[in-house]
């Protein structure tokens, strides 16, 4: 009969030692689960990041662009008052190539180029827009919502 309890008494020291190991290794598990979450967590801010660097960059793009625009129309505008090209590149530091590409640029570009700036600006917005990842909002449905319309009138 001694014999009996010391295996039933190793039997219980077994499963308590058992149910330990499970309830460690549920705990390693979770951890790791919380790990996993945070890895992906990371991973979104770094994508939603580079979404937004993109965004800027973009618009920077744009807004240079346009600069570069208004910057050759003004050379243009300094040519039609009959100032020499000499003069020109003396009085706003530029080269013979700025003045140039200014002249050649707006001999094609006129009207054209300020509809394709609009184009172009309204497709940066479009897609920095496209781009900026809005958070998730969840609406619960099924709630019942009694809602007195005369007393709404008042």
């Amino acid at each position: 009969m001694v014999n009996v309890t010391k295996a039933v008494s190793a039997r219980q020291r077994a499963r308590e030692a058992s149910l330990k190991f499970y309830e460690r290794e549920k705990e390693r598990e979770q951890v790791q689960l919380r790990y996993f979450q945070a890895m992906e967590s990371v991973d979104r801010v770094y994508a939603q990041r580079d979404r937004e660097v993109e965004a800027v960059r973009a618009r920077a793009e744009l807004a240079a662009h346009t600069a570069v625009a208004d910057a050759g129309a003004a050379i243009v505008a300094l040519l039609e008052l009959k100032v020499s090209r000499s003069e020109i590149q003396e009085r706003l530091g530029c080269s013979a190539a700025d003045v140039r590409r200014a002249e050649t640029t707006s001999a094609g570009a006129g009207a054209e180029a300020a509809g394709a700036g609009a184009k172009a600006e309204a497709s940066v917005e479009a897609s920095v827009e496209a781009s900026v990842e809005r958070p998730a909002v969840y609406v619960d449905v099924d709630v019942d919502v009694d809602i007195d319309i005369d007393a709404m009138d008042a």
